[in-house]
């Protein structure tokens, strides 16, 4: 039976690893994918910053200047745009950093999947090995047993009677047996208790 519970045990580990490295497959494929996506996102950014480093910001403003003074006396006041041109790094470095930084992550993910699926195999034996034997599995390997092997259901059968025989044959003895010590006793206290509270019952009457 323990040499079946192990062969069992055996074929659900096999079958645990297989579904990990499936689970382990797919993340990796997604992560590689994500990485390729952004990679070459990345290369299109960093051939336009090469062609263009820098961005030029143009700002306008308006201000009055006094352009005279008037018939009266007032002064008379203009409008006056002026043009700023400031040169700036281009903002796409901000996007390519923030993506270097995400690629980081995902390579980081990459080989943490990868150093598990590595050791799965003594994962799933370490997890397996740490569960106790339970009562479904040993009779789920008991009934394979049985089922397989003619020599071990004639033994279960003989010994299932033989059990059944001296169960009766127990019972059989106690049919003709008087009370024993133990049953007389406890009838005493039934009675004793029985006489308390009747007693106690007719005095609350009174």
């Amino acid at each position: 039976i323990q040499q079946t519970i192990q062969e069992r045990r055996e074929e659900k580990i096999i079958s645990t690893i297989d579904k990990r490295l499936s689970v382990y497959d797919t993340d990796i494929k997604r992560i590689n994918a994500a990485i390729d996506s952004i990679s070459k996102v990345n290369d299109a950014l960093y051939r336009e910053l090469e062609a263009k480093p820098t961005t030029t910001i143009t700002t306008v403003s308006t201000s009055q200047q006094v352009a005279g003074i008037d018939a009266n006396g007032k002064p008379i006041k203009t409008n006056v745009q002026s043009v700023n041109k400031t040169v700036v790094p281009n903002p796409r470095a901000e996007q390519a950093k923030g993506n270097e930084e995400q690629l980081k992550i995902y390579n980081a993910q990459l080989d943490e999947l990868r150093n598990d699926k590595k050791n799965i195999d003594k994962t799933v034996r370490e997890d397996f090995s740490k569960r106790p034997t339970g009562f479904i599995e040993e009779l789920e390997a008991t009934l394979a047993v049985v089922s397989q092997s003619p020599v071990s259901l004639t033994f279960y059968i003989i010994l299932f009677m033989f059990l059944t025989f001296l169960e009766l044959f127990v019972l059989t003895i106690k049919t003709g047996d008087s009370k024993c010590d133990y049953e007389l006793i406890v009838e005493h206290q039934l009675e004793l208790k029985k006489n308390v509270m009747l007693n106690t019952e007719n005095i609350l009457k009174k």
